[in-house]
């Protein structure tokens, strides 16, 4: 009876198939929980714009703007005189804006941003509405934040007590 021993390829081969299906089931377990996972982002309120007359919600919105042309579609800039009247400045290259617009009101409406997380290319903004005053006018408050990243695919917001 002839015994052969198994050929170092055919050993190195079996060992890299066995290391290639245990690093594809890992970073597929890896994968799954950072879709899990939420990652608490780091925002500025921008400041100097307005939205623009041709623009309107029916209901409280998140819209994300990942670009100059959707900013410009949405929002006019609103500079003032002195120090700080120059509209934030946005480079979608490193960061992109995120717009919540009320609908538009005779009533004064402070929003104010709370906490702001991404989970699995989601945003999820929390903002508190506090309704005040009526006025003799009519505006459409609005909160613009400035984040710094890759934007989004998709936001949802929360109201926040």
């Amino acid at each position: 009876m002839l015994k052969t021993k198994p050929s170092l390829n055919f050993l190195q081969s079996l060992f890299g198939i066995a290391t290639s299906i245990i690093l594809f089931i890992s970073c597929a377990v890896s994968e799954e929980n950072k879709m899990k996972e939420s990652v608490k982002l780091n925002y500025e309120v921008a400041k100097g714009y307005f939205v623009k007359n041709t623009f309107s919600v029916q209901q409280p919105t998140p819209i994300i703007l990942a670009n100059k042309a959707t900013l410009d579609s949405i929002m006019g800039m609103a500079a003032t005189m002195g120090a700080n009247g120059k509209p934030t400045d946005f480079d979608f290259s490193r960061e992109y804006g995120i717009v919540f617009i009320y609908p538009e009101t005779d009533s004064s409406v402070a929003l104010h941003p709370g906490i702001l997380e991404l989970q699995a290319n989601t945003a999820k903004l929390s903002v508190r509405i506090e309704p005040g005053v009526k006025q003799t006018y009519r505006m459409v408050p609005m909160l613009l934040l400035k984040v710094a990243g890759i934007a989004p695919d998709l936001i949802v917001w929360e109201k926040k007590q």
